[in-house]
């Protein structure tokens, strides 16, 4: 063997996926959405969707084991919130599952909430009320404005005044949100200007 003649590289051997328990492919799962997060290539690419592929071909019947022993409890400090670029969904991790999504799509600028998932075994309005919060505050840093076509998203951004500015005023009608009232206070203060 000639020490010149270049070798191509030794092939990385990919591990037999449908070997790995529920819970170890979506740690790899989180594992290579970080990856292509960092480094957005084919391959870094490729991986995520492979691995994101042989999670979602389980069936629940070979889940049953390790959904029982999901937690009872829903908390912040057990949950974490990852914004899948790659599908357009925020994804709510609860201990590293998968428990609930919203989808969404970007238009000039703002973000068009359109649906979320909730896997059936937590309690949806919780883990909703959780996600929500979480994309909301999230586009209140980034000051991206939202359209909330998700009924959910649309109800918890009317019951929260601090998240109405994200609604762009013009929409407001359509979204049923109404303007800030003037507190009785400021009424009375300029209703009675000699004080």
């Amino acid at each position: 063997m000639n020490p010149l003649t270049p070798t191509a590289p030794a092939a990385v051997p990919t591990p037999n996926l449908g070997a790995l328990t529920t819970t170890d492919l979506q740690e790899r799962v989180v594992s290579a959405a970080d990856d292509l997060a960092r480094s957005p290539n084919s391959e870094t690419r490729e991986r995520y969707l492979t691995v994101l592929s042989a999670l979602e071909g389980r069936g629940d019947a070979s889940r049953g084991r390790e959904r029982a022993l999901k937690p009872q409890r829903v908390t912040p400090d057990n949950t974490s919130v990852y914004n899948n670029h790659l599908h357009g969904r925020y994804e709510l991790f609860i201990d590293g599952t998968l428990a609930a999504y919203l989808r969404y799509e970007m238009h000039r600028g703002e973000l068009w909430a359109l649906r979320t998932t909730v896997d059936p075994d937590y309690r949806p309005s919780k883990v909703q009320a959780l996600l929500i919060e979480e994309v909301l505050t999230e586009s209140l840093r980034r000051r991206v404005a939202v359209l909330p076509f998700c009924p959910e998203t649309r109800e918890h951004l009317a019951a929260k005044r601090e998240f109405h500015k994200l609604v762009p005023r013009e929409h407001w009608s359509r979204f049923t949100l109404r303007p800030p009232r003037k507190s009785r206070r400021r009424r009375a203060a300029s209703a009675d200007p000699g004080k």
